[in-house]
């Protein structure tokens, strides 16, 4: 049967899921995930934690998924050890380095790669089941039928999100909240700037209104889970460590519903109203589903459902008056047209006398400040009767494990009671022994109700088996106490689940690499057009070209002045892609291939030379895993860079250019044009967009052979001064006569 795995950023939220049906939970501890912001865990909560999904049979993950510098992993390992100890089932994994780590030091702790893998193709997933791996979280933007095509050719678990929130940009190939003010997606500290309001401008004219152009609508799968199951998939994953124990309660309810229908071959109709009355940005199928129009431009906050429409303002006695479309009540919460003005309604007034409800199609009043254009629209957020329902349910619909049991016993002997859940087995004798009854025996129906007086445990007897003499007795509270401690026992076997079993590892010890191994390597120049690389022909350096259709003319080019070009892969190559560059790689024989995501190293091999900044390598465990020189992570400050150049001798800094903010299938013009992305629709080709944002920050955007947008961050890197004598310089917007002056600096 398919896995449900559900979230939990609080130990609430944990019970929640355990009691809805969740198959796994997925929990960050309070350090080293990418949640930096949820409640999380301390050790003592993941210890309590692990005991209550093992006692309901529910796997247990840890979040391990952002990346680490070399100063983080003699912590991390201690921390890594002690996840290991309390027999944690699995922990989901970013950093390249730390796979590396686990595979030599914890073999026989099962690891995820996380959807922070970027990991969206065959070769990206046989790449990651090298290092160790035995699921993977592919990448929300892969298609149902690219899934399909990956599980029938890999031999590792495939999870894929069902639910939640979406980002634009694929996951770990978003800088843009780093760049803005530090607070690194990949450390688990995003700020969020998609859901931002941005203009989007071409040749420097903008284009309609600032809108949410970045910001995703919610996935939604409820109505799809049968052709998931069908797939292949092994784990849905709902996201939300951020939400409340009510929302998840609800919506992991939902998913096992669905899942129970679906193998029970019963309809199952869903409640798409509950799940985005608890909440949604709008909904989407997403990619998963080939949906076009996956972002919802018009607020970036939460939804809700329509609830009323202003019939007028009385400015006055500062009332809104409004009709109901739907029913309401006292303390819900709204929020009134396309923009962050909510409402809680603690008054409410027909007539103008103060009600606690109104049904549809009642015109009511509320008191607000703000005046309100008659017609506006809106939406109740926060359903109050539904959060109270939820609540009740979610501390009473209490989790049961279905157990038999069987007591046999003969006069003289004591009564001996065995019981399992089918996997672990109990069994045990009373104290006392069964006597000859004096007067009134003990009724095998009295020893079956007592057996199934289970209260507050997490049992429910699905099964007896009574064997009692009928003249026989045995005191009531002989037998309450043999139930009891079979059943605390069978509750310790459950909890004591034995994943890890090497024992306790060695101290860490950091693997160190003297100055004297340092390469002596070169400047590699990046550029993305003809007339840019013309610019930097005559300089003794490598140089790197977009292996698109101009390549070949650019390698002629570079020929004829002795140089010979790397070409530069888009780090995003679906299965169906590889084709494409296949084909030019044969014909135009780069000298060789600058990657940004190690699925094409597993691919292309000893024809890869070059790694780019996204292939996010932040420590010297990352980049020795590659056999070739690789540009550190454009996260790491510059005090670190430098100890890393030291201790890694093919590893070289991002020195000059403006740093790639986000990589995303959306395509923000292809929107403007359509209200969806059309591929390759040329828009793109008409002139130079850009995307402003609210403080008039440009941001550049690329648009690659696979019709995906990069998205570049104004903020310009320009470390030129430092004395580096090698490094990695990215030409985007730069005119000839730019490139050249900058070129100078380098005194070549």
């Amino acid at each position: 049967m398919i896995e449900l795995l559900a979230p939990a950023g609080s130990f609430e939220a944990l019970e929640a899921a355990i009691n809805a049906g969740a198959d796994a939970i997925y929990v960050g501890g309070n350090q080293f995930n990418a949640r930096a912001y949820a409640t999380n865990f301390n050790l003592e909560e993941l210890k309590e934690a692990v005991a209550l999904c093992h006692q309901h049979g529910v796997r247990l993950f840890v979040t391990v998924n952002t990346l680490y510098q070399d100063k983080d992993f003699v912590e991390l390992y201690d921390y890594i050890c002690a996840l290991y100890e309390m027999q944690i089932d699995a922990l989901i994994v970013q950093d390249e380095g730390l796979m590396d780590v686990l595979k030599e030091n914890f073999p026989d702790f099962e690891v995820h790669a996380s959807t922070q893998c970027t990991i969206h193709s065959l070769d990206g997933v046989n790449y990651y089941m090298q290092k160790g791996v035995k699921r993977v979280v592919l990448a929300r933007e892969n298609s149902l039928a690219e899934i399909k095509d990956i599980i029938a050719k890999s031999n590792v678990e495939i999870e894929i999100f069902v639910h939640g929130a979406l980002c634009v940009a694929y996951s770990g190939q978003c800088f843009m909240s780093a760049e803005n003010g530090g607070r690194s997606a990949n450390k688990g500290q995003c700020a969020q700037p998609c859901r931002l309001i941005y203009q989007l401008t071409c040749d420097g004219e903008p284009l309609g209104k600032p809108t949410h152009l970045l910001s995703m609508a919610d996935l939604c799968t409820i109505d799809q889970v049968g052709a998931l199951i069908e797939a292949g998939v092994h784990s849905l994953k709902i996201e939300g460590r951020m939400k409340r124990p009510e929302y998840v309660y609800a919506v992991v309810s939902s998913y096992r519903q669905a899942i129970d229908a679906y193998y029970k071959n019963q309809p199952y109709q869903s409640d798409r109203t509950m799940l985005m009355q608890l909440f949604n940005r709008d909904f989407t199928s997403g990619y998963l589903f080939k949906q076009r129009k996956v972002v919802n431009d018009r607020f970036s906050g939460n939804q809700g459902i329509l609830a009323a429409r202003v019939l007028h303002y009385d400015a006055r006695r500062k009332r809104l008056c409004l009709e109901a479309l739907i029913e309401l009540h006292q303390q819900d919460g709204i929020r009134i047209g396309n923009q962050d003005h909510g409402l809680l309604l603690n008054k409410i007034y027909v007539q103008n006398k103060l009600v606690n409800r109104v049904e549809k199609g009642t015109v009511f009043e509320i008191e607000d400040p703000l005046s309100v254009k008659k017609g506006t629209e809106v939406y109740r957020t926060l359903d109050h009767q539904l959060e109270k329902i939820l609540s009740q349910r979610r501390h009473h619909a209490i989790r049961k494990i279905p157990i038999r049991m069987q007591l046999n016993g003969t006069i003289g002997q004591p009564l001996m009671i065995t019981v399992t859940d089918g996997t672990h087995i109990v069994t045990i004798n009373t104290n006392a022994h069964i006597e000859l009854a004096t007067s009134v025996p003990l009724s095998i129906g009295r020893i079956e109700e007592q057996c199934r007086k289970l209260g507050n445990t997490s049992y429910v007897l699905d099964k007896i088996e009574i064997h009692f003499p009928e003249n026989g007795f045995i005191p009531i509270k002989a037998l309450n106490d043999l139930r009891r401690q079979a059943l605390t026992m069978l509750d310790q076997q459950r909890q004591d689940l034995l994943l890890h079993q090497l024992g306790p590892s060695p101290a860490f010890q950091a693997v160190t690499y003297p100055d004297s191994n340092r390469a002596k390597l070169s400047y590699y120049v990046h550029v993305e057009t003809l007339e840019q690389l013309q610019a930097v022909l005559t300089d003794p350096v490598q140089i790197l070209f977009p292996l698109n259709d101009q390549f070949d003319e650019a390698n002629q080019l570079a020929q004829d002045y002795g140089q010979a070009l790397i070409g530069v892969l888009p780090a995003i190559i679906k299965d169906q892609e590889w084709k494409l560059f296949d084909q030019r790689i044969a014909k135009t024989l780069p000298a060789g291939l600058a990657i940004g995501h190690p699925a094409a190293l597993q691919r292309y091999g000893s024809l890869v030379s070059f790694g780019l900044p996204g292939l996010n390598l932040m420590n010297g465990y990352a980049l020795h895993a590659y056999p070739f020189v690789t540009t550190i992570s454009m996260e790491v400050e510059r005090k670190e860079v430098n100890q890393l150049l030291k201790t890694n001798p093919h590893s070289v800094a991002f020195i000059y250019g403006h740093p790639e903010s986000m990589r995303m299938e959306h395509c923000p013009v292809s929107y403007y044009y359509f209200h969806e992305k059309r591929p390759h629709c040329q828009c793109c080709k008409q002139g130079t967009y850009e995307l402003v944002d609210r403080k008039g920050a440009h941001f550049a955007m690329q648009f690659d052979a696979c019709c995906r947008t990069t998205l570049y961050h104004p903020n310009l890197r320009n470390w030129l001064n430092y004395g580096y004598s090698e490094g990695y310089l990215h030409f985007t917007t730069e005119s000839p006569n730019e490139i050249r002056k900058i070129m100078k600096l380098l005194n070549l």
